[in-house]
């Protein structure tokens, strides 16, 4: 995502420095929609939001105990985020919406896998005569 967070760092305990994340507004726009895009293609009814994503990644939970408290579910964000991010980081599934001039494909034949990148990719920067299989 590069440009698109601000890594910032912090005193997170007497001697330590953390490091958060916060998503620019343009993220956060593209975010939303692959909330949307997520949900169609799974078919999973959560009520995700930005926001939870955002504070997930800005101020992990483990950071507040102490070393010999700290779990597993501290240290990694919710499996429902985990997914998600995961979910970003696929190859995106795409079919074309118009025939190309050249034949080589038809409206509806799938856009080879990978070709536009991954989810979070096309979502940033959608490629025209395409769009989602689902």
């Amino acid at each position: 995502m590069g440009t698109e967070y601000k890594r910032y760092t912090y005193k997170c305990g007497k001697y330590y420095t953390c490091t958060g994340f916060i998503f620019t507004d343009r993220a956060k726009t593209v975010l939303n929609s692959a909330l949307g895009q997520y949900y169609n293609e799974t078919g999973i009814k959560h009520t995700l939001t930005v926001r939870q994503i955002e504070e997930s990644l800005k101020t992990p939970s483990y950071i507040y105990k102490r070393f010999t408290e700290i779990e597993v579910s501290d240290i990694e964000p919710p499996l429902i985020i985990r997914r998600f991010l995961s979910w970003l980081a696929q190859p995106a599934k795409l079919i074309y919406t118009t025939a190309s001039a050249s034949g080589k494909h038809k409206a509806g034949d799938e856009v080879p896998e990978g070709r536009f990148g991954c989810n979070w990719d096309y979502l940033r920067a959608p490629y025209d005569n395409t769009r989602f299989v689902k």
